[in-house]
């Protein structure tokens, strides 16, 4: 059939699927360039905050070196810790004016490149058949990448939520660990010292009287039967509870720090366990405040 002295192409899919291959790379080329764009962009966040956290952390070094000054303190330390931190926020700033160059190279070739391959191929279609064949394409590529992209969801929602366990998990263990190296940092309060050291003394005078010759509560001090047993009964019962080396490192690490103690550590279990009776036989203060507090020290100094 002749029409205006032309004669009607037929539709060859050969010549079809060229097209398509390079609306196919002209896609992939434009979604590579955004992907990028994208991680950059986040990358330069990231680096943003990481800027934002050294300068307070710099400026709350510089602050206690002024105060280590005043009170003539060595700042051989501190002055360390400023030079690294500045030598890290060079570090950072580098990297951030990096990733804006990338950033503009970024947008610069992708307004210049797939935009206008793309809309040359999609001018060069005339017949209906080549259409119908490349939105077929286009049709069949997007249920492609909306599978992928929904499984890379489902991925992602499933890293973040392991990801806010294991933060909860850590902040817990963070908070425990705090309380133990910097609550407890006194062996005793005040006020159990203050108890302590008037029943020693109420104890070392009146064994004083009854012998000849007097010998320092903690070398001698005797427990009788019936509280030795009370007393391994209760450490049996309170047993059953965690303690902070159980939280921290699991439940069978106890076990082998018993194992590994050496002869200092075991003298130290062996004065606590007096003191415990002695606060609890002559002091005014709860016996199980008394307990928990005396196991406090002994995982504290175990870990020390």
């Amino acid at each position: 059939m002749r029409a205006a002295g032309k004669v009607a192409k037929a539709f060859s899919e050969k010549v079809a699927k060229q097209k398509w291959l390079r609306v196919e790379k002209a896609i992939n080329n434009i979604a590579m360039s955004k992907k990028g764009l994208v991680e950059q962009e986040v990358r330069m966040e990231h680096f943003l905050e990481k800027r934002e956290i050294l300068g307070k952390e710099l400026e709350a070094l510089e602050q206690r070196r002024e105060q280590a000054v005043v009170k003539n303190h060595d700042t051989m330390q501190l002055d360390s810790y400023i030079e690294d931190i500045k030598e890290n926020i060079n570090y950072v700033q580098e990297t951030i004016s990096e990733t804006q160059h990338n950033v503009i190279e970024i947008e610069e070739t992708q307004d210049t490149s797939g935009n206008v391959d793309l809309q040359q191929i999609v001018n060069s279609i005339y017949d209906i058949d080549e259409a119908k064949y490349i939105i077929e394409k286009l049709y069949n590529m997007t249920l492609s990448q909306s599978h992928a992209a929904a499984q890379r969801d489902a991925k992602l929602k499933e890293s973040e939520a392991t990801l806010v366990e294991l933060q909860q998990e850590n902040n817990v263990r963070g908070q425990l660990l705090d309380h133990v190296l910097h609550n407890e940092i006194p062996i005793f309060s005040k006020e159990l010292i203050t108890s302590v050291s008037s029943n020693t003394n109420e104890t070392t005078s009146s064994n004083s009287s009854r012998s000849s010759s007097p010998a320092p509560v903690e070398m001698h001090l005797s427990v009788p039967e019936s509280h030795a047993h009370t007393h391994s009964s209760r450490s049996k019962i309170r047993r059953r509870t965690a303690q902070p080396a159980e939280m921290l490192f699991g439940l069978h690490t106890q076990s082998s720090m018993t194992q590994s103690q050496d002869a200092s550590t075991l003298r130290m279990d062996y004065s606590l366990q007096r003191v415990e009776f002695l606060m609890i036989h002559k002091a005014r203060v709860s016996p199980l405040k008394i307990i928990v507090r005396v196991k406090k020290v002994y995982f504290r100094t175990n870990i020390i």
